[in-house]
């Protein structure tokens, strides 16, 4: 399997959070319902975690899914370069090309999961602001489109998403 860094920096966490509770992968796969070898295998990052492996080894755990997603607290400070990079790369697979905002914002919803709502509310939570930042870079980064389409869409101001993009 190819290197898939957002599923990579997933399974930390799900290590991190079996660690700190002191569970074995033995006991995380059977009450999850996953065969052991199959969780050793997503916590180790070799197989792809799907969502409905992610919520079934959440509810084991016994944590939120924030516990797990590692752009839902501080922590994402240090993958954005590796987030924006995804995007990115995410855009150049599934979108010929970025021409409108609302590809930037889907090609951000794919990577993040955040999606347009999320991006347009007034939130200033960290990953919602990021997502807008990421999306910001983009358009800065897409000749064929504007910083002003984007703010217009968000219903942001657009130096306040041309000052996020840096």
């Amino acid at each position: 399997m190819s290197r898939d860094p957002v599923n990579e920096l997933i399974t930390r966490f799900l290590r991190h959070e079996r660690k700190k509770r002191r569970m074995r992968i033995v006991d995380v796969a059977e009450i999850s319902g996953i065969p052991t070898s199959s969780y050793s295998c997503l916590e180790r990052g070799r197989y792809r975690l799907t969502a409905e492996s992610l919520l079934r080894i959440q509810i084991a755990l016994g944590c939120s899914i924030e516990a797990l997603w590692p752009f839902g607290n501080w922590r994402v400070a240090k993958v954005t370069d590796e987030v924006v990079r995804l995007i990115l790369e995410e855009t150049e697979k599934k979108l010929p090309a970025l021409a409108t905002s609302f590809d930037i914002t889907e090609a951000v919803y794919h990577v993040t999961g955040i999606d347009f709502d999320e991006m347009a509310s007034r939130t200033i939570r960290r990953p919602v602001a990021e997502a807008r930042a990421v999306a910001a870079y983009l358009a800065r980064h897409t000749p064929e489109v504007l910083m002003n389409d984007l703010a217009r869409d968000l219903d942001m101001d657009p130096s306040s998403l041309s000052t996020a993009a840096t």
